[in-house]
């Protein structure tokens, strides 16, 4: 009564202020009580009333039932949406926020038990409508719990067969992913409202939610234009004008956004609320930055539904450092699953991959229910370094195998852990999906299979340019890693290349130039080139940022070098690599616990095969996290490119060693003139082919090449004429059909051979006929043309004398030394693979956090390069070791907040092992002999080392015969001083160090009792390599002079210095050895510093002699 008469919430006060307990109501009471506290949002009110309500009672008022399920579920609703779910089941219902904890599963099977238990009784009542309604509740429950849902899907299909039932629940089935053929439908519900003359509410609904399976917003805003008239009279006219408003603002149809916005305001009465969302989503259609009107909304509000938005328009915009902090106060709100996804996602994405493990550990119930939440836990564990517990996560996933994520997730977590054997599983995998996979996927399985040498990547290459036969990247790609992989002569091959060149446009991959067009851009890239080069020179660039600005791989900086040295005999030929400063000074640190590894010390450390010296140290090591991906990279590219060329230098190399191909050997009389218009290889072969033989017309001379010749250093592309040398000058094509008629070639291989050759190739006018037996000179185009014939053995094979040049036969064995090279390299990089591999799973290897946001790294980003990683990790590590000059100039890191960690280098931390015994000084003293002849600069040389090396060395008649050891002294700090990239502001006391410890040893030698040739070619030695004249290139004028005016008068004066507690007779022949080395000769030639060195020592004698007369006049005193 008071409910009808005063209202709703009056009656509730009423009850209030009566003190009646619920417990004192009948049935009907005690449902009309709850109605009322729930729909008044008395939610603790309604939790006593359920307290006393009985199953007695619900048999009495079968209804109370519905509101004994409508109290459990509200308790895992948001408290905003409790009116909504209240008065219908949400539409979004599978995106719509219930809490997700053990706690609220507990309250959503309990609602749904009752909704269920409520649909049962209702129907045995004959209550249709009441059953209708909470069966809605109860199957919308049963799909949204994790345990439920698949006995629900399957009731969900077999009550879809139901023509009665079908329609009403399409939206549900849409929601939950419950396959339906939206044709067959579409063409029920046109059926239906033909029918009852009209929509009804479950057409209408079904029909909206059609509308959102459209594939575009302008698809489904038109959807909704076409069918407004079914939709508007059963359903609320905000709800479709919202949706329609967004999809127009979204598609960009600004205007038509604006209409429907004043048809709306002109047909309802819109709330302030309402109508500042509607205008915010307006606003978006023209707005660079809608996520501030948003960020307005819900501070002004504080409303659940705006902060709902603006987190989905973070999330949509990707603003991840943003979204943390409303995706967490959403989720503080909700507790639901798609919240947890939103959150985590936003730490995930920001690069806070130890809150979202945090979170995700403490909320293990969530990843149940959610495959993306199991997913965002692998990328966590992955990105914070926790490889091998990523990988286990990941092998719980199973739903989503076949989805993009996870096959990242799987290559990623593979290739950063060391398992690059179970790449070529993946690539296994992708060949047997290559029908589910795009072109551009199927392209990277084919990149990753021809890495790990898996059978299967030829057939995804293919399927790759098969499937991708329009997309010019694709194809260019395509063949490229053909070419790399050495199978480019398959003429489909050649047919990806030209195609991808005729569909690239202007951004296209393939593009064509001039050559005018090239020479235009050589300056800038020389200009470049050189700037880079100065900057490495001068330590002002770290290496792999200058091997990125010039195009090349750390690997090239350092590992490569190191290996091309050993192999050079000449010290001058040899390269700089640049990994130690001369600005460090020696210093002494406890032995670390904990040490950080760039990637620069693990090419070194690899290079010397010393990484299992760490494995035996009790150290822990950090790495970047980006190490071994890196390396994956870097081996790609040390990789010897088209192995064909290989193949077919090894195949010409063998034919030179059995003699069936000879080397020719050009006289003295090279027409000089010729060799200016068309080149010194084949103007020597012209020359030669024209000598007379005295052997007669049997061994005729022929030279092979194709027309026409280009002028040499002509930029007119001009022709060479030749017309006189033309009775000795045939092409390819010549020779091809000589073999043809002799009967040495087949109709199909002679066909084969004319197809290349005529693309490739002109024939000359008036080409002689070979003759049997002759001699064939073939210059290193023709070479190539009849490799790729497979007709060069043929040739031989014919009787005829092949010739080739000299240059061209030591540019092939050149070729051969740099596949050996790469062999070696690769396998390097493989132990260093390994090494890392064993450690990360041993724990003895920790992998660091990535330190940047993006998961997917580009490779010309340099903030996912190991050394800029390695920059910031150091705070967790006692030391960090860099072979980098630029940095491991400087002493320290640092770090926020002032403190600092120490830098070493490789030989530092391996000196350190040394000191410790984890390294025999044999293998210490090899190493740096390896580094010394690897072209390693500013190597610190040992006094002891020295002194035993030399002691060593014998005399011989041309001086001291070095041993290895002592030659590699010699010439590393002679390279040191070749290169000429002391700096001389900060790199001189690695140059007075040297200096002093060669003076030193110099004194010792004399001070030693071997025989006096020794000595003195020993003391020769060292005063040639201790000369500090050639040092002062690197100085500056002034400094220079001076050095040379004073700085060597010391040294003079250390050398000239007689050695002390020796013989007499040693004394003496110091003295006459020092006459005959140092003092005539600088007498002689340097005149002005020679009587300088006379007044200094006359200086320092008159000193000497005035401190000991003062003494004696004291002793006398005394």
């Amino acid at each position: 009564m008071v409910s009808n008469r005063d209202g709703k919430a009056q009656a509730l006060e009423w009850f209030r202020k009566t003190g009646i307990s619920p417990s004192e109501l009948d049935a009907d009471g005690k449902n009309l009580l709850l109605d009322l506290q729930l729909e008044q949002r008395d939610w603790s009110g309604a939790a006593v009333t359920v307290g006393f309500c009985s199953d007695a009672d619900c048999e009495e008022t079968p209804i109370l039932r519905l509101n004994l399920a409508f109290e459990s579920l509200l308790k895992i609703v948001p408290e905003e949406y409790r009116p909504l779910v209240h008065a219908q089941v949400p539409f979004e219902r599978a995106a719509f926020f219930l809490a997700s904890g053990e706690e609220a599963l507990r309250f959503h099977r309990d609602a749904q038990s009752k909704f269920k238990l409520a649909t049962e009784r209702f129907q045995q009542l004959g209550m249709p409508k009441a059953a209708e309604l909470s069966e809605g509740y109860d199957l919308w429950l049963a799909l949204s719990h994790p345990d439920l849902k698949n006995d629900a899907q399957d009731r969900l299909r077999a009550m879809l067969r139901d023509p009665a039932r079908s329609l009403r629940l399409v939206p549900l089935a849409l929601n939950f992913g419950v396959g339906l053929d939206l044709d067959t439908v579409a063409r029920a519900l046109d059926r239906q409202v033909a029918l009852f003359g009209g929509p009804t509410s479950d057409t209408a609904v079904a029909r909206l939610s059609l509308a959102l399976t459209q594939p575009s917003e302008e698809k489904v805003a038109a959807y909704i234009e076409r069918y407004r008239g079914e939709l508007e009279p059963c359903l609320d006219v905000r709800a479709i004008a919202f949706i329609e408003i967004e999809m127009l603002s979204r598609s960009g149809q600004a205007d038509a956004a604006q209409q429907a916005f004043e048809r709306l305001k002109a047909a309802v009465q819109l709330s302030p609320d309402e109508e500042a969302r509607l205008k915010i989503i307006l606003s978006e259609a023209s707005n660079d930055a809608p996520t501030a009107a948003r960020r307005v909304q819900y501070e002004k509000t504080k409303s659940l539904t705006d902060l709902k938005n603006l987190v989905d328009t973070l999330y949509d915009k990707e603003e991840w450092s943003h979204l943390t902090e409303y995706a967490a106060k959403l989720h503080e709100a909700t507790k639901s699953v798609l919240s947890a996804e939103q959150l985590v996602a936003s730490l995930v994405k920001s690069g806070q991959d130890h809150k979202a493990t945090d979170f995700i550990e403490a909320n293990e119930s969530l990843l149940e229910q959610s495959p993306k939440l199991r997913t965002l836990k692998c990328w966590a564990l992955y990105r914070s370094g926790r490889l091998l517990e990523a990988r286990e996560a990941l092998a719980l996933i199973s739903v989503d195998k076949d989805a993009k994520n996870y096959h990242v997730l799987r290559r990623n977590i593979a290739m950063a852990s060391g398992d690059w054997q179970g790449l070529a599983q993946i690539v296994g995998d992708e060949a047997m999906h290559i029908e589910e996979r795009s072109a551009e996927e199927i392209i990277q399985a084919a990149y990753l299979g021809f890495q790990v040498r898996s059978p299967a990547a030829a057939g995804l290459l293919f399927a790759a340019a098969q499937k991708g036969a329009d997309n010019p990247q694709i194809l260019a790609s395509a063949y490229f890693l053909a070419t790399n992989a050495g199978i480019e002569d398959d003429p489909v091959i050649a047919g990806w290349l030209h195609r991808a060149a005729e569909l690239s446009g202007e951004d296209g991959p393939i593009q064509s130039a001039s050559l005018q067009d090239i020479l235009e851009m050589q300056p800038e890239w020389n200009d470049r080139q050189e700037r880079t080069l100065r900057m490495l020179r001068n330590a002002e660039v770290p290496m792999f940022m200058a091997a990125q600005s010039l195009n090349r791989s750390l690997i090239e900086m350092i590992l490569a070098p190191l290996l091309a040295n050993l192999q050079e005999d000449d010290p001058r030929r040899r390269i700089p690599v640049y990994a130690f400063s001369g600005k460090r000074v020696p210093s002494s640190l406890p032995f670390p616990d904990v040490i950080g590894l760039d990637a620069s010390a693990l090419l070194t450390l690899g290079g010397l095969e010393l990484l299992n010296v760490l494995k035996s140290a009790p150290f822990k090591i950090r790495i970047p996290h980006s190490t071994l991906q890196w390396l994956f990279g870097e081996r790609q590219r040390a990789a010897f490119h088209q192995p064909s060329r290989f193949q077919r230098a090894q195949k010409l190399q063998d034919m030179i060693a059995a003699g069936r191909v000879k080397i020719l050997t050009p006289g003295p009389m090279t027409d000089s003139r010729l060799s200016a218009e068309v080149g010194e290889e084949l103007a020597a072969m012209i020359g030669e082919s024209k000598e007379v033989s005295s052997e007669g017309r049997s061994n005729a001379k022929y030279v092979v090449r194709s027309s026409p010749v280009r002028r040499v250093g002509s930029l007119m592309n001009e022709d060479a004429d030749l017309s006189s040398h033309q009775a000795i000058i045939v092409s390819c094509q010549g020779v091809v059909e000589k073999l043809r008629a002799m009967g040495r070639l087949t109709v199909a291989e002679t066909r084969r051979a004319h197809a290349f050759l005529q693309l490739n190739e002109q024939r000359w006018l008036g080409e002689p006929n070979i003759e049997d037996g002759s001699i064939l000179f073939l210059d290193s185009l023709s070479v190539s043309y009849f490799q790729t014939c497979k007709l060069l053995e043929k040739i031989a094979d014919a009787g005829f004398n092949i010739l080739i040049s000299k240059p061209f036969s030591e540019e092939n064995r050149s070729l051969l030394s740099l596949q050996r090279m790469s062999d070696e390299l690769e396998c390097l990089i493989e132990d260093i693979r390994a090494f890392l591999q064993d450690g990360i799973q041993s724990g003895a290897i920790v992998v660091d956090p990535l330190r940047h946001k993006d998961d997917e790294q580009d490779e010309h980003d340099l903030r996912g390069h190991p050394t800029a990683e390695a920059l910031l990790f150091s705070e967790e590590c006692d030391l960090v070791v860099f072979d980098d000059r630029s940095i491991n100039q400087h002493p320290n890191v640092g770090l926020p907040g002032g403190a600092t960690r120490p830098i070493l280098t490789s030989l530092e931390l391996l000196a350190l092992c040394t000191a410790e015994g984890y390294l025999d000084a044999e293998r210490s003293q090899e190493a740096m002999t390896k580094l010394r002849r690897g072209g390693f600069l500013f190597l610190e040389i040992d006094e002891e080392e020295l002194f035993a090396e030399i002691s060593e060395c014998k005399s011989g008649d041309d001086g001291l015969r070095e041993t290895a050891e002592l030659r590699a002294i010699r010439e590393s700090f002679t390279f040191s001083r070749l290169v000429r990239v002391l700096r001389h502001e900060d790199e001189t006391p690695w140059l007075d160090r040297s200096i002093i410890t060669i003076l030193k040893v110099y004194r010792r030698v004399w001070s030693s009792g071997d025989c006096l040739s020794n000595v003195t070619a020993r003391a020769a030695w060292l005063m040639e390599l201790g000369d500090i004249r050639g040092w002062l290139v690197s100085f500056p004028y002034a400094q220079a002079r001076h050095i040379l005016q004073e700085g060597r008068i010391h040294h003079l004066m250390v050398q000239i210095a007689p050695p002390v507690d020796v013989e007499q007779e040693r004394q003496k022949a110091f003295l006459k050895w020092i006459d005959e080395h140092l003092v005539i000769p600088l007498r002689r030639e340097y005149p002005a510093l020679f009587e300088r060195l006379v007044q200094v020592e006359k200086s320092m004698l008159l000193s000497y002699l005035d401190r000991n007369l003062l003494s004696r006049e004291s002793d006398d005193d005394q």
